[in-house]
């Protein structure tokens, strides 16, 4: 089942009704408290999802922001436009 909410999902997962993967970030609380359990998968390479960045058409980037973008770039080995335009 796919699900729009982190919450729809941990309130699935409650009820019985499933696994789900979900951030650390986002259970922490339920996990602490005990309604939740984490399950570690050994020797499983890392569950990579689809991230966006958005920004705003032909909005000016601060000097923060360019190098944030820049250290994403690097870390994750993928051309952002927005910098490239500005070389």
């Amino acid at each position: 089942m796919n699900l729009d909410s982190v919450e729809a999902a941990k309130n699935m997962v409650r009820l019985g009704l499933g696994v789900s993967f979900l951030p650390l970030s986002a259970v922490r609380r339920e996990v602490e408290f005990g309604s939740l359990t984490l399950i570690d998968l050994a020797e499983v390479p890392p569950v990579l999802l689809p991230t966006y960045l958005l920004l705003r058409r032909g909005q000016e980037i601060g000097p923060t922001a360019r190098s944030f973008l820049k250290l994403l770039q690097e870390t994750y080995d993928v051309e952002i436009p927005v910098l490239l335009e500005n070389r």
